[in-house]
């Protein structure tokens, strides 16, 4: 369900050309005021799960659930502590064999794809400041070029530390897609925030947490944008769809994985650069002010207002207990250190090289192989999808049908959109009865949902501690 505090329906924002004034550069501590509420929901399916993991395969059952509930294809891209391999395993012992899993290699960089915000040369800023989440947005992007080349219109982004979603959200998720473009949800226990935005929480301001890139559904039949390297990538990749009236929330919060924020005061370092970009971009949306207004003139002002916000926490962190106290000073105070080392001018160039590489990127997507086989889109990215696990190899696992990943053939696209069945906003909404045997898509494809995800069984979380037999 849209957030019933949004602004217009599906409108696109009104944006002026005039200058920012001092009042118009500041942080909000909430921004659900940038999001659409658009009625109209569409009889649709999800086609994949898509899943940048980065943590133990254990950490994949929950996707696997919903992805087997839902019907709709997994697809695992695995890099740091996620082997293709464990994850396969893990496949076999809950029988799923509708999934692509791929191990992305060390460095790898999308071909034919030279983004400047990518290329440290281009920003004059050290590499943790440009990529801190390390290969999280070209997980993404990959999964945004395989949607288009295999015709998926509906995808859903699931980060691996993701829990506490229902099958029925998904489905429901998915009915927004179309109407609107791109569809969050919120992580809030434990809170989606920066580290600063912890600090500022945690001595006593108020602190909103807005939809997040970990939890999303996307509506791929259009051009869509793309994720850069730098922190808060995801607010980058929504705003086109905020400004245009098409970003949306769903009314399912998750849970995130807990963390400590201030463990390292370095984190405050990498993120310090993209939260101020993304919390100066959304402010101007906030104050309806085109983004060509985002010149050093309103960065100077917002950099001085984001130092008093920096500054507000350091003075409010007397009143907390002192060894919470000493954490998020460290904290805070590294993040004053990076925030003054950066220029209005850093921020100006950094946004029109980013407008440039919204260009780039969707000649990119527009120019892909359509109507392929998932091994020829693997192909065309210099991929390749993993092999047969050692269960299936010893004769352990012999149903999963290893290589169907090569029958992903994506339909016609011309008649996707036809024949799709308008539904009224919230006639299944947290309807756990929830039942849809439709036949849609110009009568070309059947939705069958089932009701019942098949839980993780002790036998099944048994066998996915115990080493697979060797030979």
């Amino acid at each position: 369900m849209a957030n019933s505090n949004a602004g217009k329906a599906g409108r696109m924002m009104r944006l002026s050309r005039d200058v920012p004034q001092s009042r118009d550069a500041q942080q909000f501590q909430s921004h659900l005021q940038v999001l659409a509420n658009i009625d109209t929901r569409v009889m649709a399916r999800l086609d994949a799960i898509i899943v940048p993991a980065s943590r133990a395969a254990a950490n994949l059952d929950h996707a696997v659930t919903l992805a087997r509930a839902v019907g709709c294809w997994l697809v695992v891209l695995c890099s740091l502590n996620a082997q293709a391999e464990e994850v396969n395993n893990l496949l076999d012992l809950r029988n799923f064999n509708q999934a692509i899993v791929i191990d992305l290699p060390d460095g790898y960089a999308i071909p034919d794809l030279d983004l400047a915000t990518s290329r440290l040369d281009n920003l004059g800023l050290p590499r943790r400041c440009v990529s801190p989440n390390g290969d999280l947005s070209v997980k993404r992007n990959i999964g945004l070029l395989l949607s288009r080349m295999l015709g998926w219109e509906r995808i859903f982004f699931l980060d691996d530390d993701i829990r506490d979603l229902e099958w029925s959200d998904l489905c429901e998720a998915a009915t927004m897609l179309g109407p609107y473009g791109a569809v969050g949800m919120r992580a809030v226990d434990f809170p989606d925030n920066s580290v600063v935005c912890h600090g500022h929480r945690k001595t006593g301001g108020y602190q909103d947490v807005f939809i997040s890139g970990s939890v999303l559904g996307i509506f791929c039949s259009q051009l869509v944008a793309f994720f850069p390297e730098i922190y808060n990538e995801d607010w980058f990749f929504f705003y086109p769809a905020a400004r245009n009236g098409r970003l949306g929330r769903h009314s399912r919060d998750v849970t995130q994985l807990r963390y400590d924020p201030f463990a390292n005061p370095e984190r405050a370092a990498g993120q310090e650069f993209g939260d101020i970009m993304a919390e100066g971009l959304y402010g101007l949306l906030h104050n309806r002010i085109s983004i060509e207004q985002a010149t050093s003139d309103y960065w100077r002002m917002f950099l001085s207002s984001r130092m008093s916000f920096l500054q507000g926490v350091l003075t409010r962190s007397d009143r907390i207990e002192p060894l919470l106290r000493k954490r998020i000073v460290s904290s805070i105070q590294t993040a004053i250190a990076w925030c003054r080392q950066i220029e209005p001018l850093m921020c100006e160039h950094y946004i029109n090289l980013w407008q440039r590489d919204l260009g780039i990127w969707k000649e990119r997507l527009s120019r892909v192989p359509t109507g392929i086989s998932s091994k020829a889109a693997l192909a065309e990215l210099d991929l390749a999808s993993s092999g047969p696990s050692a269960h299936a190899l010893a004769g352990i696992m012999s149903d999963r049908a290893y290589g169907r990943y090569e029958e992903v053939i994506a339909p016609d696209a011309g008649k996707w959109s036809q024949g799709i069945n308008v539904l009224t906003a919230g006639r299944h909404r947290r309807d756990d009865s929830y039942r849809l045997h439709e036949i849609f898509y110009a009568d070309l494809v059947e939705l069958s949902v089932r009701a019942e995800p098949v839980e993780l069984t002790a036998l099944t979380e048994l066998s996915a501690t115990c080493p697979v037999p060797q030979g």
